[in-house]
């Protein structure tokens, strides 16, 4: 099996009620980071799973009704930590990205595309049609801004959908089945319904300490919420549009902590991973 090197960056952060995410929190008003995986695949390079905020962001939001969309996340982003600056401290261009793995098209995972002219996207194609056919204020009410999108999203963008889905191992049950994005079988993309149309998370082991990683992005927001399989409080549903299936996609995250605590799982959002694993 192909390992993969991976690093979590911490590209932003918005605030907002940590228990409006997760019913077992405490009610006060908490940093939400936005996580981004940095993945070093022996041969495809660098490899990005999401892209966290960008200054697109405070550009698509400037205007009514997406303005809404700022104001009720804050969002900071200090330029020692927009995505580009800190690839640049790592040796890289954003020329050297040339595949993006998208989760899902919430604003917070798709606000830097355009800052990679060269990169091929591989996302939903559910997700993108889902984003394209909303309407500005039906979009800012799922958290979703078509603008954030490059141009020539189209022309770049391969679909999971006509990729190889594969029998996930063993030790990932009671997930059993996902995609090969890359036709190695290095990374897994498993499909994580509920949050967001079309959101999957990725699953691959880590080449320094041959552990198995799961970014699971929005699948939930914490670890606390994945331990106590604790929904996030109603109004985040009606905000953000959450499916019935999100209370299953949780549940089922819940039983695989509880049956593999060794697997390493990473929600985007999560203040315990970031110290954990930003640097």
């Amino acid at each position: 099996m192909t390992r993969v090197g991976f690093e979590i960056l911490k590209v932003g952060h918005c605030r907002q009620n940590a228990r409006l995410a997760c019913r077992a929190a405490r009610w006060e008003n908490c940093e939400f980071p936005a996580l981004v995986g940095l993945l070093h695949h022996p041969a495809h390079g660098a490899i990005l799973f999401d892209t966290g905020y960008s200054p697109h962001f405070y550009a698509a939001t400037a205007q009514w009704p997406e303005r809404a969309y700022a104001l009720f996340a804050p969002v900071s982003l200090s330029p020692d930590q927009q995505l580009v600056a800190q690839l640049a401290r790592r040796g890289l261009a954003p020329s050297d990205i040339k595949t993006i793995i998208i989760s899902h098209f919430h604003g917070d995972h798709v606000a830097g595309l355009k800052d990679f002219p060269d990169a091929q996207f591989i996302c939903s194609r559910s997700g993108w049609k889902g984003l394209m056919g909303l309407g500005r204020v039906t979009g800012v009410r799922r958290g979703m801004i078509p603008a954030l999108l490059p141009e020539d999203f189209a022309d770049r963008v391969q679909f999971l959908g006509d990729l190889k889905v594969t029998a996930l191992p063993d030790e990932l049950k009671p997930f059993e089945r996902g995609v090969d994005p890359l036709g190695d079988g290095s990374l897994l993309a498993v499909d994580l319904p509920g949050h967001a149309e079309g959101q999957f998370g990725l699953t691959f082991v880590d080449e320094r300490e041959d552990r198995r990683i799961f970014l699971v992005a929005d699948g939930a927001w914490s670890m606390q919420a994945i331990r106590e399989n604790a929904l996030p409080m109603p109004i985040a549903a009606t905000l953000i549009g959450h499916t019935p299936a999100y209370p299953e996609t949780l549940n089922r995250l819940h039983q695989l902590h509880t049956l593999a605590p060794q697997i390493v799982m990473i929600p985007t959002h999560c203040t315990e991973r970031t110290a954990e694993f930003v640097q």
